[in-house]
């Protein structure tokens, strides 16, 4: 199975290694982080990690494509722990997709 993997920076300026295997079916995938939430996507699937990326949970499906950038945020620009996440998906020659149910339903912008 080909994957990516995820390392983490440490206080004395090393990395450490998280965890090698994550099941992205791809050597390189967009990945981005919010509120302490790392998210990425497989060939497939939307996934997301709430322990620094040693587990992941499938999100849902996601529209089939070349993943170029993966962009999450909340519908409010404030703290607020409780806002529905967003997540925007670009893939390559297929455009811009959004996911306003954290990856479980996809819509083309």
């Amino acid at each position: 199975m080909i994957g990516c993997r995820v390392d983490k920076l440490t206080p004395d300026a090393t990395w450490a290694l998280i965890n090698a295997d994550i099941p992205t079916g791809q050597y390189r995938v967009p990945m981005a982080e919010h509120q302490g939430t790392l998210y990425t996507v497989s060939v497939d699937e939307a996934l997301a990690s709430e322990d620094g990326g040693e587990t992941w949970n499938t999100l849902g499906t996601r529209p089939k494509g070349t993943a170029n950038g993966l962009i999450v945020t909340t519908a409010i620009q404030k703290h607020d722990p409780k806002a529905p996440v967003t997540l925007y998906l670009a893939l390559q020659e297929k455009g811009i997709f959004r996911s306003t149910d954290v990856g479980q339903h996809w819509t083309p912008l």
